[in-house]
């Protein structure tokens, strides 16, 4: 089965409308406080969508206990997503490739001869918590290595495009925000331990930022709008760090998207 390329029509709409909004206010410094902003929204979209916790899911279910019914197995007459399902509010769809050490492109996953995975993943719709609502699309590939059984550590590397309507309390100043946030996010080299428990313990993922505040809850109240990077470097906790424009530091939760200042 070949990889399908997502180019979805929702991805397109959604950078023309954020394109028309921008115009409103011209992008502005990026301050504490709206780093502040940032960060959560950065953290709790990210562990939300699912390139957090599909990835710590992949580390237990392809480690040495891996099994062939452990994944299910692809048919050419399946649909053109593989697998998908709802969690919450939020519906998950992923296609997946699979590859050995030469590059041949197996049927099915096979936990001795599988080495590569190319997934192609879609997750839309929102998140509702107490503190934090978003409505969100969110697009991406990732590729990764090390993926038989008998390796110990998966590795990473992709791209993603995140789009976010969000409605929140601010966990650092407790003050309530409202945001349309656009995250072009790139994953680099990040390793994993299939072992359960384990976090990343190297690599990085970048987003470039395009943020705009709004006033309310209205898309078209736009305050102020903000342009800049964040990186988070894993270190093998659960908390790495991530670095936003300006030097604003923070502790991140990839269980529960909390942040904390540095």
């Amino acid at each position: 089965m070949r990889l399908a390329k997502l180019v979805p029509a929702a991805l397109l709409a959604a950078s023309m409308i954020s394109g028309c909004a921008k115009s409103a206010t011209a992008p502005q410094p990026m301050s504490q406080s709206d780093a502040d902003d940032v960060a959560q929204q950065i953290a709790v979209t990210s562990t939300g969508t699912g390139w957090g916790s599909f990835v710590l899911n992949y580390r237990g279910s392809l480690g040495p206990q891996a099994a062939p019914a452990r994944v299910r197995p692809l048919r050419a007459t399946r649909a053109a997503w593989d697998t998908s399902w709802t969690s919450g509010f939020l519906s998950y769809a992923f296609s997946l490739a699979f590859y050995t050490p030469g590059g041949l492109e197996l049927p099915q996953y096979d936990p001795i001869l599988t080495w590569r995975i190319e997934e192609t993943s879609s997750v839309t719709g929102s998140i509702q918590r107490t503190d934090f609502q978003a409505d969100l699309f969110h697009a991406g590939q990732l590729s990764f290595t090390g993926a038989r059984a008998s390796d110990d550590t998966l590795a990473f590397s992709g791209t993603a495009h995140d789009t976010a309507f969000t409605h929140f309390t601010s966990d650092v100043r407790q003050v309530e925000r409202w945001f349309h946030i656009d995250l072009v996010r790139t994953i680099s080299n990040v390793t994993i331990p299939k072992t359960q428990g384990a976090y990343p313990t190297s690599g990085s993922v970048t987003w470039v930022v395009q943020a705009q505040r709004l006033r309310s809850g209205s898309r078209a109240d736009v305050e102020a709008t903000f342009d800049g990077t964040a990186t988070l470097t894993f270190d093998g906790t659960r908390y790495p760090t991530l670095t936003i424009t300006g030097g604003w530091r923070y502790r991140v939760d990839l269980v529960s998207g909390a942040i904390t200042r540095l």
